[in-house]
């Protein structure tokens, strides 16, 4: 009886110890705004920018990707490099806003940076989020490819303007 008062608390202890691994999307931070286009391209591209002193910290790009297509966005390797504590996560474009659910999501690939490797469920528009864990901010380069799409992304708020000149 000793040996069960024992055992079953380590038991206990050790299934609380994993509770946090694995893919939780209810702990990506919902992104506020789109505020520029990403341009996909099946060879590794560049694109840099900073954090520091933006709404919630984050910058988020609007991109289209192809429906069973794998899209790679990343701060470990091929150039992407940050500052500060990353975080990653890809929404569904709704109306020229994040959708209400995220995709995928990912803080800490490679020590404090993050990376996704992402396949595109259903063609359409998307946006990446380019954030830090808590309020972690700064510089960064991200490394991207994928499938690139025949329509071009224009970035919503371009969108909007030539809406109103069009009309």
């Amino acid at each position: 009886m000793r040996f069960l008062a024992i055992a079953l608390p380590i038991i206990v202890l050790s299934s609380l110890a994993f509770a946090g691994d694995g893919p939780d999307l209810t702990t990506c931070t919902s992104c506020t705004d789109i505020e520029d286009a990403l341009t996909i391209s099946s060879n590794w591209q560049l694109i840099s920018g900073d954090t520091t002193g933006l709404t919630n910290g984050e910058y988020a790009y609007e991109f289209c990707a192809v429906g069973g297509s794998t899209y790679e966005f990343t701060f470990c390797h091929d150039g992407g490099t940050a500052s500060y504590d990353t975080d990653l996560s890809i929404w569904l474009e709704a109306g020229g806003v994040c959708g209400p659910n995220p995709e995928i999501c990912n803080d800490d690939t490679c020590g404090l940076q993050s990376e996704l490797v992402w396949v595109c469920p259903a063609s359409g528009q998307y946006v990446l989020r380019v954030a830090g864990f808590g309020s972690s901010q700064g510089a960064y380069t991200l490394a991207y490819r994928g499938d690139p799409c025949s329509v071009p992304v224009e970035p919503t708020t371009w969108g909007l303007i030539k809406a109103v000149y069009e009309d």
